[in-house]
């Protein structure tokens, strides 16, 4: 294969996640979604030569249409159900293709995400070294346009990338740790932080016989981290009030109302009160709002699990058949991906929606196809 065209995956892996750099240096800046969108849609026409059409990746996308469709058409077709129709399929499709241009170049592309990653996590790191010396329970950081939980994932994907899928050496596989551990203390967010270590320890048991003394390693300054944290930040009540409880004391009264602790368990009580047909078929796509407080109406509802959100939109079937799928892939395929996979499948148990946790297209195509390669 030619540098040329190595270097043009390089690049392309750059434009791909290039809505981090932009995000950073114009905070008011929006439609970011479309540089990834744009990046895979060069990506496809511009490789025609790359097997995107393999017959799991087709079927994968008809199901994934399929089910998009139906409970669109499920649901009242208000205003936001129409956005989040468009915006899954626009997002989806591309993402999962992008994966054939992606594993075809030998990490060039995984490279150049790489290097947008350590941007954004270094434009974060000086912030978040502040924010430790200082740390405010209400006023966590921010980077542009990107909010706590973008920067604490974006930091720990760094990490999976650098371990699992680049190898980088232990040291500095180690020094990406500890970095992303402070920019995750800073942010508070314990959703990422949680799915990582579900990731690695997954990795860990999976694949232990190649890498076992360099995870030994960053597990071993892991832990050194947070004891230390511990220590030097006792006189603190951020790490308990951030990363120990739900919604930290003081709260806005509408945090309070919408805690996960609250939200989740009315969510599963309002299904098992629900008919039967909506029960295996759902309400529709982006009815979760007018599901969770019909005052609301047909308008963005954050439910910050995806389990939950496809319970109440997609139904019980299509979401066992989802789990099914997903669980199967990451036990029979022996793509390194299927870990970083498993990372977005986590956090998004935490946090956010389907649209906003659209890496996980990106990684499920990347699983499927390295799989079949591999």
């Amino acid at each position: 294969m030619s540098r040329h065209h190595l270097n043009f995956n390089y690049l392309l892996g750059i434009i791909f996640y290039s809505h981090y750099i932009v995000g950073i240096l114009s905070p008011t800046v929006s439609g970011l979604t479309l540089l990834p969108i744009v990046a895979a849609i060069i990506a496809i026409l511009l490789n025609p030569r790359t097997s995107y059409f393999k017959y799991d990746i087709v079927l994968l996308i008809i199901v994934l249409v399929i089910m998009t469709t139906i409970s669109f058409m499920l649901s009242s077709k208000g205003d936001y159900s129409q956005y989040k129709y468009i915006m899954l399929l626009a997002k989806s499709i591309p993402f999962i293709l992008i994966a054939g241009v992606s594993i075809e170049e030998n990490n060039s592309f995984m490279n150049g995400v790489f290097t947008i990653l350590v941007l954004f996590v270094l434009a974060s790191l000086a912030k978040s070294a502040e924010f430790v010396l200082n740390p405010n329970i209400h006023n966590r950081i921010e980077t542009g346009v990107f909010n706590p939980i973008w920067i604490s994932r974006a930091a720990f994907e760094a990490v999976l990338i650098s371990i699992i899928v680049l190898r980088k050496s232990k040291y500095s596989s180690i020094l990406t740790v500890v970095v992303a551990i402070l920019i995750a203390y800073a942010s508070g967010s314990k959703g990422p932080i949680v799915a990582v270590i579900v990731a690695l320890a997954f990795w860990y048991f999976r694949d232990s016989n190649k890498a076992l003394l360099r995870v030994s390693l960053i597990l071993g300054v892991v832990a050194t981290v947070l004891v230390a944290i511990f220590k030097i930040m006792e006189h603190d009540t951020y790490l308990i009030q951030r990363f120990f409880l739900i919604v930290p004391t003081g709260s806005s009264d509408w945090l309070t109302v919408n805690a996960r602790d609250v939200m989740w368990p009315k969510t599963i009580s309002l299904l098992l009160d629900q008919d039967l047909f909506k029960t295996i078929f759902g309400n529709g796509l982006g009815e979760f709002s007018s599901f969770f407080q019909n005052s609301l109406g047909n308008q963005r509802f954050y439910p910050h699990n995806i389990v939950l959100e496809l319970l109440v939109e997609f139904g019980l079937l299509p979401t066992l058949l989802t789990l099914i799928y997903a669980g199967q892939l990451l036990i029979k395929s022996k793509s390194m991906y299927k870990y970083i996979f498993l990372y977005f499948i986590v956090n998004s148990m935490f946090s956010g929606d389907l649209i906003l946790n659209e890496y996980i297209y990106f990684y499920l195509g990347m699983t499927v196809y390295d799989g079949k390669r591999a």
